[in-house]
């Protein structure tokens, strides 16, 4: 059996130093950490906290690129990189 997947478009912005990541795919995903690496770190578990709580769905989310591929891409944005899927695209699989 095929393994469901759904992907989850995540919003970043920067604000009075903090790395804030919410989404308009999951309701109340509100995550905001000075440290770019711990807040990017915890998109992944909150939205599985969330999509728990919300739809009553277990799953794994990760995202589609690591940390360090998400700070190379965002350093050379004129170098292709996975243009089809966003640097900010979480995948939710099926638990």
């Amino acid at each position: 059996m095929a393994e469901l997947a759904a992907a989850i478009r995540v919003n970043y912005r920067f604000v009075d130093g903090y790395h804030i990541y919410t989404s308009e795919d999951v309701y109340g995903l509100y995550v905001a950490n000075r440290d770019a690496t711990k807040a990017y770190a915890a998109v992944g578990p909150s939205l599985e906290k969330l999509i728990k709580l919300n739809e009553g769905i277990s799953c794994r989310v990760e995202p589609v690129l690591t940390f360090s591929e998400l700070v190379r891409s965002a350093r050379n944005p004129d170098q292709p990189f996975i243009q089809e899927i966003t640097s900010r695209s979480f995948v939710a699989h099926a638990a």
